[in-house]
């Protein structure tokens, strides 16, 4: 179950606010919410775009962040959110990520229609965005590296 939204604490997709319920879809072409990640005690959310070299980066080690983190509770999350040339992701380009870089233990999701979903959360023109979302899932920094250092300080 989802927390309650802390008080003072907007819904929204800004830096601060509560993540509000989005839709995307699974490697198997299923509905799933983010509040999915419901329980966590946090979560690194990364969103991928097939064509940008930093965004594959972090989808290739994820898998080892999340290793690092897994028992602190971390919930890791990789999102498509665009294709090798630029265009809509499918259950099968989800699928082919989520293989290719063994995506065990984190859950690989794709945005079927980013432009009015996962675009939401940038707040800067800059791909390799990456999230840490607290436990009442408050969006707690947002940023932009394929440092392995770096995502491990954001996340700790």
């Amino acid at each position: 179950m989802c927390p309650a939204t802390p008080n003072g604490v907007s819904v929204g997709y800004a830096l601060g606010d509560q993540l509000p319920s989005h839709k995307l879809k699974d490697c198997e072409d299923n509905d799933v919410d983010l509040e999915a990640i419901c329980g966590a005690k946090a979560a690194w959310v990364t969103f991928v775009h097939g064509w940008c070299p930093h965004c594959i980066k972090n989808a290739g080690q994820a898998p080892a962040v999340h290793a690092k983190f897994e028992q602190d509770g971390l919930a890791s999350v990789v999102v498509l959110v665009e294709t090798a040339t630029s265009g809509k992701p499918t259950a099968k380009e989800c699928k082919n990520l989520r293989e290719q870089y063994n995506h065990d233990k984190v859950l690989t999701l794709y945005d079927p229609n980013p432009q009015g979903n996962s675009f939401k959360f940038w707040e800067q023109n800059y791909t390799a965005l990456s999230m840490v979302i607290d436990g009442d899932r408050v969006i707690k920094t947002k940023f932009h590296t394929d440092s392995p250092g770096q995502l491990e300080a954001a996340i700790t």
